[in-house]
């Protein structure tokens, strides 16, 4: 299982920065310790007047949850199928999709 999870580490890792640069995606994290729930919203609440935004609601706890969100998928668990189902569907979307942000 180890191995699997090693290989899907990557492969998102490289699916996300290929949609990074495909979608010229901009990135802006906000994070700490205190007060950031507050000022995440209030970044996303600004920004979303005016951009499409993308936001995790949820706590960030475990290292597949970023490629995920960059890739504009649900942070949920999967069986091998459907992780093999996600793979396939985001490379076919990037390779054949449009290279604008439709989200």
């Amino acid at each position: 299982m180890q191995i699997f999870r090693k290989f899907l580490q990557q492969i998102l890792k490289f699916l996300s920065q290929l949609a990074l640069k495909k979608h010229k995606i901009e990135i802006i994290v906000v994070s700490g310790w205190f007060g950031t729930r507050l000022a995440s919203e209030l970044t996303y609440s600004v920004l979303s007047e005016k951009f499409k935004v993308r936001r995790n609601i949820k706590n960030i706890n475990w290292d597949l949850c970023l490629p995920l969100a960059i890739l504009g998928y649900k942070d949920k668990q999967r069986s091998f199928l459907e992780w093999s189902r996600l793979l396939i569907k985001a490379i076919g979307y990037l390779i054949f999709g449009k290279s604008t942000l439709i989200f």
